[in-house]
């Protein structure tokens, strides 16, 4: 079953149109917060589809760096009903003394949560170089991307996020925020040791300094989305040799940065 169907759901609203109201039923995305625990220590809630709550949960704590291999967890354990996510590993985690340091607001879609400083920047290896995209395949999968979500046309309330290669999109996830959608697929790649540094990002967000980071710490080169990069998100890309292209649509695009991996770029 497509994990997507559940998650939305109907509500009533008064349409206007044409000089008059009408009742309609829409169709929205269901949001819900997930807490994650990691050694029975409270981290963060995050807003979000509950579709695939485990690999959310451990992307986004592979993404602050609190996993480095899947082999580090003895176990997880979901709780659906009351949200929860329970992390437990091997060995004792020494939560990285930046989680306890005043926290920037990023600007995350449904209260995406980043515990971001201007130093984490430096934490992430500059994008490896070698993989190489041909622009009109950069085209075609984000057609494939924007015709891929279910909810989305049913709801136009989610952000799609794929990791993909020449033969199509690999991992696909959807969330209410662009963040938790990245996040969902670094958990399944973390969890199904899947290689990610011959592989290119799609997302239908913006490029911020936070998704660039992001993208830093999965090992992508090629960042991509429908929408525009951001200067600080731009800035951080040229900082990590990353290749951002945006505002991909109607056969265009903005390459604005690593011109070298866009196979035919002058």
């Amino acid at each position: 079953m497509n994990p997507e169907e559940n998650f939305s759901i109907p509500v009533t609203a008064r349409r206007y149109g044409a000089g008059n109201f009408d009742e309609a039923e829409v169709r929205l995305a269901e949001e819900r917060p997930l807490t994650i625990f990691l050694n029975d220590d409270e981290i963060v809630t995050l807003l979000c589809i509950p579709d695939y709550p485990q690999e959310l949960a451990v992307g986004f704590m592979a993404s602050e760096g609190l996993l480095q291999s899947p082999g580090q967890i003895a176990d997880m354990e979901v709780d659906r009903d009351k949200g929860m996510v329970y992390i437990r590993t091997k060995e004792p985690v020494g939560l990285p003394a930046k989680l306890f340091m005043k926290r920037t607001i990023t600007s995350g879609c449904a209260r995406g949560a980043t515990f971001y400083s201007a130093l984490d920047a430096l934490t992430v290896k500059p994008a490896p170089s070698g993989f190489t995209v041909d622009p009109e395949k950069i085209l075609d999968l984000m057609r494939q991307l924007s015709v891929r979500s279910e909810l989305y046309k049913e709801t136009h309330g989610v952000h799609n996020s794929a990791l993909a290669d020449a033969s199509g999109l690999l991992v696909y996830h959807s969330d209410v925020g662009r963040h938790n959608a990245v996040d969902k697929i670094y958990g399944e790649c973390f969890l199904k040791k899947i290689p990610m540094d011959d592989k290119l990002l799609l997302t239908t967000g913006r490029i911020t300094s936070e998704i660039v980071m992001k993208t830093g710490h999965l090992g992508v080169s090629v960042l991509v989305s429908r929408h525009m990069a951001t200067s600080l998100g731009l800035s951080m890309a040229k900082t990590l040799n990353m290749t951002l292209v945006g505002y991909v649509r109607s056969g265009k695009m903005f390459v604005f940065t690593g011109m070298e991996r866009v196979i035919g770029a002058a």
